[in-house]
């Protein structure tokens, strides 16, 4: 590994109910359906299905495994933190002196065409040769966009260090550009800017030399672009789901929410249309082993961590109901800055993208620096449970459905090694958020880009560069050679060993349920009546996801409740499927779950047990479990030839084709 020679400036880039009759008795083996494995415990169906709340304490957990947090458990508090800006003229005819702090972050900006602009820092007395300050090409919101309304022409924010003073010219003096101005961001260093730097490993930071016969051809079709083994499609004669082919495809209904304070409605039967759900034509193993789980993305270091200014947020940002892809980038310059001064370089980027270019935030979703420190980009990037995604301002045209990330620094014949990892763990974790295999490819639609029209359609790796979207060489060669490792290695330590689809993906998504259902423990598996099942497991909590199309949406199971409908016989049980979500907030710590027959109650008292048909419709009109009934405590049985039901309160005896109401 040959260490790279570090210059002093940097570039940054851009129903029906079943008869009474019918009996289940107490003790009776259990009925289980040998599609869906029973192995979960008859635990609360509180505990192992918890939501999941804000993030908190500069870490994001990343589910699979023990859910244990990052190395830093408390957060940096950076509040102090400002960034000054000042503004001087830019004339055409001369070049502009300006002077800079020992940290800076310059640029120029303009109103119509691009003047072209070179700089050159002073150092040591003496002036270094003019370089170009490259122009941010394809960064920013996609057109059309509320955030486009307001921006305004720019090259990429320029990272200087250690310069006396710095000049600025324009190239192209016939250009059609009114009120250039040369910006200047800096920010002082610290103490909170220190203790990040602290986190960076004593050994990371170094980058690699890249052999000149590994630079990649520059073609978004094949470069860096090699796809993996496509994700299965749904067995002849089943109902598979649509291919991801936009970035901006039509968002699943939202389920009901569950654990509700109120008592669940319990008559009827959800009919929420989204897409059929796809399944493999064998089952796996219930007790397989899932493959690359891993506890942790790792430490994140927070927006209010290096001190972002949320003063400089506008709310003119566009949302997703689903990303589709991982675009890379680099920052286009340097790798000479050091570790306590990246929040700094952040701040000053922040303001740049806002002040500067009338952005709405920050341009990338996250950021990587050398020392493969992850730190949050545009706010929004870690949205808590249910939240829609943020969209960014990283690859104009191609921003709606993909997640920027940036490696700060210019790898265009060099690798950043110890960023890799950070990269892995980040497309890993998008990858298991929206359920996708980073390894194959996905089919997007052009908002309108500096390299496809609006409307053409293109098919990418879903970890691409940004060179792959836009006529830019981000994100070097250095890093563009590696796209294919990332993929591979983000699935294979990271990634499901059985894939989300259809249905079950919309369920996965739209309730962020990684937080809370680990991984898939076994294939989506087809059932006799044309349902489908597939099984999760999150540590020793077992989850089951159940679908068929009359009822029209994915529903899960779980704790005490789950186990008690795998006793009686799953879907083949008169509950049939579940029609909504666990709801809990009932009497004496209480939950319920509404099926098609229906209904389990649970309570850590009595366990769960099911109510249906003439019982259930009697205990009802008596006020369910807030009636001096109280709670079921066994379901259904024949006694002396009598069905009959008890409750806590008392029992129910169906005779003459009516329910007789015993109390105790």
């Amino acid at each position: 590994m040959q260490k790279v020679q570090r210059p002093r400036s940097v570039a940054v880039c851009a129903a029906v109910a079943l008869a009474p009759g019918t009996v289940l008795v107490p003790g009776v083996a259990a009925v289980a359906n040998p599609l869906v494995p029973i192995d979960g415990p008859a635990g609360s169906p509180a505990t192992g299905g918890g939501t999941s709340g804000p993030v908190s304490g500069g870490v994001v957990p990343l589910p699979g495994g023990d859910g244990s947090l990052g190395v830093r458990t408390q957060p940096v508090n950076n509040a102090e933190a400002k960034v000054e800006r000042r503004v001087d003229a830019l004339v055409k005819e001369k070049p502009t002196t300006v002077d800079v702090p020992d940290l800076a972050v310059l640029a120029v900006t303009w109103d119509g065409e691009n003047p072209g602009s070179e700089y050159r820092v002073k150092e040591n007395g003496r002036w270094l040769d003019w370089q170009q300050v490259p122009v941010e090409d394809g960064a920013g919101p996609d057109a059309g966009s509320a955030e486009a309304q307001n921006g305004r022409q720019g090259t990429e924010p320029l990272v200087v260090t250690g310069a006396e003073e710095v000049e600025v010219r324009t190239v192209d003096l016939e250009a059609d550009a009114q009120d250039l101005q040369v910006e200047v961001y800096s920010s002082e260093s610290t103490e909170g800017d220190e203790e990040i730097a602290d986190l960076a490993p004593s050994d990371a930071g170094e980058v690699e030399e890249l052999p000149e016969t590994d630079a990649p051809t520059d073609s978004p079709a094949t470069g860096g672009q090699d796809a993996g083994t496509p994700t299965a499609e749904a067995p002849a004669g089943t109902e598979g789901p649509a291919p991801a082919e936009t970035t901006a495809p039509a968002p699943p209904q939202t389920p009901e929410a569950e654990e509700e304070t109120e008592e669940p409605s319990l008559s009827g039967t959800a009919a929420n249309a989204s897409a059929p759900v796809s399944g493999a034509s064998a089952a796996g193993a219930y007790a397989a082993t899932p493959m690359g789980s891993v506890p942790v993305l790792g430490t994140v270091t927070m927006r209010s961590e290096w001190g972002a200014d949320e003063s400089l947020v506008s709310d003119d940002v566009d949302h997703t109901d689903r990303n589709q892809a991982v675009i890379i980038h680099h920052t286009a310059g340097s790798t000479s800055y050091t570790a306590s001064q990246v929040p700094g370089i952040l701040r000053g980027i922040l303001r740049y993208h806002t002040e500067g270019r009338g952005w709405s935030d920050i341009g990338y979703n996250m950021l990587v620096d050398k020392f493969g420190n992850i730190y949050e980009g545009r706010k929004g990037s870690l949205p808590d449970k249910r939240e829609r995604m943020t969209v960014g301002a990283h690859a104009g045209g191609f921003n709606t459905g993909t997640f920027g990330v940036a490696v700060m620094g210019t790898y265009s014949s060099s690798t950043p090694t110890s960023a890799l990892p950070a990269l892995e763990r980040i497309v890993g974790w998008q990858s298991k958020r929206w359920a996708y295999d980073p390894t194959t490819r996905v089919t997007l639609t052009s908002g309108g880009s500096t390299r496809y029209d609006e409307g053409e359609r293109v098919t990418l790796g879903r970890v691409m560069g940004h060179r792959d979207v836009s006529t830019t060489e981000c994100p070097g060669n250095g890093l563009y050679t590696k796209l294919g490792s990332i993929r591979s290695n983000a699935k294979s330590k990271y990634g499901f060993r059985y894939s989300i689809t259809g249905h079950f993906a919309d369920y996965w998504i739209t309730h962020n349920a990684m937080t809370f259902m680990g991984s898939p423990v076994t294939a989506s598996q087809p059932l006799a009546d044309g349902g489908w099942s597939q099984q999760f497991k999150n540590g020793s909590t077992a989850h089951s996801l159940h679908y068929i199309k009359r009822v029209g949406q994915a529903q899960r199971t779980f704790g005490g409740i789950r186990s008690h409908w795998a006793s009686i016989g799953w879907e083949k049980s008169p509950l049939r499927y579940p029609v909504q979500g666990q709801k809990g907030g009932l009497k004496n710590g209480g939950f319920a779950q509404q099926f098609e027959g229906g209904s389990i109650h649970w309570t850590p008292a009595t366990g769960g047990h099911a109510t249906w048909g003439g019982f259930r419709t009697a205990w009802g009109k008596l006020g369910w479990e807030r009636g001096r009934l109280g709670y079921p405590t066994s379901n259904e049985y024949k006694k002396n030839g009598v069905t009959r039901q008890d409750f806590q309160g008392g029992y129910m005896l169906w005779v003459n084709g009516k329910a007789q109401i015993h109390y105790t």
